[in-house]
């Protein structure tokens, strides 16, 4: 196989990689962001509605196998200048999934039904609320993703690259 048919062949493929490796990046560094500005934003009151485990199922088709990822799923609700709201993350980010189900029943067992919490609100939209400041742990893991899948495409087109270029 010559170097075009051999550039042309992993192209998409590496093009592919690139692009969800820059994809996870931005997803993080928004994501960080947005966790960032919640220790600006006010505190209210609030009361949590219900709190359990979000049970996801994900099917392979390539193996025939399936998985499940949890995560904490907790409504409370909450009121700012008079006006109810009713709120659903944890963390500006959402709350992250795991492959044990204990970790999320933990997680979710920090906002019993009916306890008292408080509520940090966005004040310019208040229905944009959070239950913890900053970020979740475990969201580095689109960091390292991101990083990994960029590197990785590049480590792999840019030789390709300069051999085509090579007389």
């Amino acid at each position: 196989m010559d170097k075009l048919s051999l550039l042309l062949c992993m192209l998409p493929f590496m093009g592919a990689f690139f692009l969800a490796g820059v994809g996870a990046l931005v997803w993080y560094f928004r994501g960080r962001r947005k966790a960032s500005e919640t220790y600006g934003w006010p505190a209210t009151q609030g009361t949590i509605l219900t709190s359990g485990v979000k049970t996801s199922e994900y099917w392979d088709s390539d193996t025939n196998l399936t998985t499940y990822t949890y995560s904490p799923a907790v409504t409370y609700t909450y009121t700012v200048m008079g006006q109810r709201y009713e709120g659903r993350r944890i963390w500006a980010q959402g709350a992250p999934g795991s492959n044990s189900r204990r970790k999320a029943e933990r997680l979710a067992a920090r906002y019993p039904e009916g306890s008292q919490v408080t509520v940090y609100y966005n004040p310019e939209n208040p229905a944009d609320a959070v239950l913890e400041q900053g970020n979740a742990s475990g969201t580095w893991v689109l960091l390292v993703v991101g990083i990994t899948f960029v590197i990785g495409s590049l480590c792999i087109l840019l030789p390709l690259l300069l051999a085509l270029m090579r007389p």
